[in-house]
């Protein structure tokens, strides 16, 4: 599975790149963290679930050109959430999204040559 560097004011970030349908169908299941500092990006995804998860998890949905258009915090087990318009979703450990200042509206360069390349 292939990653990036997302470099944000808390720290940087090491995101896998889940492009294939097991990589993106089986994501964080059967994992017991998501350990600071990583991260997974779903491509292409609008849609994700937390059932079968033992942590929560937060999401940012990011569209074809890379802006945040919708964002959750500490997305809980057995839920499900989609947004219309998403290229990708991107999961964080809980509370990554403030204390790396990922709000709706911004633009993650990082994100843009790999979600372009697919």
């Amino acid at each position: 599975m292939q990653s990036l560097r997302m470099c944000r004011p808390d720290r940087d970030y090491r995101v896998r790149i889940a492009t294939g349908f097991f990589a993106r169908t089986r994501g964080l299941l059967a994992t017991r963290t998501l350990a600071p500092g990583h991260g997974l990006l779903l491509l292409p995804c609008n849609a994700v679930h937390s059932l079968g998860m033992v942590y929560p998890i937060d999401l940012a949905f990011i569209s074809p050109d890379g802006v945040v258009l919708s964002t959750r915090s500490a997305f809980r087990p057995w839920r499900a959430m989609r947004c219309a318009g998403a290229r990708a979703v991107l999961e964080l450990p809980a509370g990554s999204l403030a204390s790396a200042r990922i709000f709706r509206g911004e633009r993650l360069d990082e994100l843009v040559a790999a979600m372009s390349a697919r």
